[in-house]
């Protein structure tokens, strides 16, 4: 076993409870001695207040300016902050367990990440604006080459990139599911400028829009198109289009303690999808879904579930579209979540963001489109993100049993919740994770908000989900250790609203 890294709050003895204790493996003592960032704080200090003076002072100012002010909350001071903390500008010292949706993937200034740019490894690509769709660098074949090598699902053997965001993958996926339906229903390669044109917008010249089926609280973008499939926290006014929603199982956790209802759950599922599939038969171009709903609730389903979709789609000739520009890159262990599946038959299209730093889509050579420029830009992706993709990669690869590691984790934190469950006296339900990818239920909304909130004053970053959830998406990282100090103060707080709510029951 590792020598324990000299670090203050390495004393986890003492943060965890004796049964998760002799559990951890020689995995976590590894990881840790490779992780985890020297000048990382020993845990979360409030100098004053959350957010400080400074803060909302910096935020108002900034605010006449900004469209979208409402969404400010920190104001991190970079050059202090390391590992899984973060410094604001008013000396606050803060645990972010959620990292931009696990954006972060290697935590505040990565030493891999800084030494590669004192090397100057970026410099050339960053004063240069990407214009990879016409005029890319020379290295540019090389690395997308190794891109597909080294990270591709199976049978997948076509990449594109896009600007960065989840949104332009995802687009650029119904894109391609369109024109591939519109030439089979068309019988032949030749296209006007005008159905260029218009089945880009899924829709051919006389004939109904091609659609795309989406699932209850999924979530996969802002782009107009993409709102239409959105249904958490949505603006209905804003859909473009009324395309076809199918439930999403509403299961119970642990799933094998509820197998026979979830098993049920799933079947009903599967069958609507079915019913919508065939009411709208050749309008339907393809289905997209997440391997887990991050934003709305951190919700999934066993793989059964999945396989089954993907046994449709190939039955009734539509494209199978996963959506991992939230869950790829490693969060659970594997670069892409739906590998869980073990799939028999590969999905069509899987696209990627996030943790990846880049953003995309891998998809079979059959969906390539007929002629070159049908989804060309000139950006086509960011050279520099590419490349620090690769130095992601690398690190990880580093530890080759990442995947081990991350279900440790996983179990431990599981077991410390369950443990939480059972002392505590905020009532938690629902606990459920894949990986760095967790959550739990707390029964009322404004308890739950009112959690997060004091959670965030006391120095702890966590997000809520969906109607009931708290949840984290923290870096790969983040340890079994930096969960027990969050542990620790849920076990001491009582809500303000706790007798309310229970008096109200």
């Amino acid at each position: 076993m590792s020598h324990w890294p000299a670090y203050k709050f390495m004393n986890f003895r003492k943060a965890f409870s004796p049964q998760t204790t002799t559990k951890m493996s020689d995995t976590f003592h590894n990881f840790m001695s490779k992780f985890i960032e020297p000048y990382e704080a020993a845990g979360p200090v409030i100098a004053s207040s959350y957010p400080g003076p400074k803060a909302l002072s910096y935020n108002e100012r900034l605010s006449h300016t900004l469209v979208n002010s409402e969404n400010l909350r920190e104001v991190i001071d970079l050059e202090k902050s390391f590992g899984n903390y973060f410094q604001d500008i008013d000396g606050n010292t803060v645990l972010d367990m959620h990292m931009d949706h696990g954006r972060n993937v290697l935590g505040y200034n990565s030493r891999r990440w800084v030494r590669e740019a004192k090397f100057q490894k970026y410099d050339k690509f960053l004063v240069q604006r990407p214009a990879m769709g016409v005029m890319p660098p020379a290295e540019y074949p090389k690395l997308l080459n190794e891109l597909l090598l080294k990270v591709a699902p199976p049978e997948l053997t076509d990449v594109y990139l896009s600007c960065g965001c989840g949104s332009s993958a995802n687009i650029n996926a119904f894109k391609l599911a369109f024109l591939k339906k519109f030439f089979e229903l068309k019988g032949n390669d030749n296209i006007t400028k005008e159905e260029e044109e218009s089945v880009l917008q899924g829709q051919e010249p006389g004939a109904p829009k091609f659609s795309v089926i989406g699932f209850e609280g999924g979530y996969h973008g802002q782009f107009l198109d993409l709102l239409s499939l959105s249904k958490f926290n949505t603006d209905k006014s804003l859909a473009k289009h009324n395309w076809p929603i199918a439930p999403f199982p509403k299961l119970k956790f642990p799933y094998e303690e509820n197998f026979s209802y979830n098993r049920k759950e799933e079947t009903r599922c599967v069958e609507e999808t079915a019913k919508l599939i065939k009411s709208n038969k050749d309008k339907v171009a393809a289905l997209i879904i997440e391997p887990l709903q991050v934003l709305g609730g951190v919700r999934y389903a066993s793989s059964l579930f999945y396989r089954d979709l993907v046994d449709l789609c190939y039955d009734n000739n539509i494209a199978f579209i996963c959506d991992e520009t939230h869950t790829s890159g490693w969060a659970s262990g594997r670069p892409f979540m739906h590998k869980n599946w073990n799939l028999e038959k590969p999905v069509h299209m899987v696209t990627f963001g996030g943790r990846m730093q880049i953003s995309g889509l891998f998809h079979q050579r059959e969906f390539r489109p007929k002629y070159g420029n049908m989804i060309n830009s000139t950006w086509n992706g960011d050279p520099a993100k590419l490349v620090q993709f690769f130095d992601t990669y690398h690190q990880i690869k580093n530890v080759d049993w990442i995947d081990s590691h991350t279900e440790t984790f996983w179990q431990a934190c599981k077991a410390e919740l369950l443990d939480l469950q059972r002392r505590a006296i905020i009532p938690i339900s629902n606990i459920r994770g894949i990986g760095k990818i967790f959550a739990f239920d707390v029964e009322h909304e404004l308890l739950r908000n009112e959690i997060v909130l004091q959670s965030r004053r006391n120095g702890f970053k966590v997000n809520s989900f969906g109607k009931h959830s708290i949840g984290f998406t923290p870096s790969l990282m983040f340890t079994e250790v930096h969960f027990a100090l969050y542990k620790e103060f849920l076990l001491k707080y009582v809500p303000a609203t706790l007798n309310m709510h229970a008096f109200n029951n």
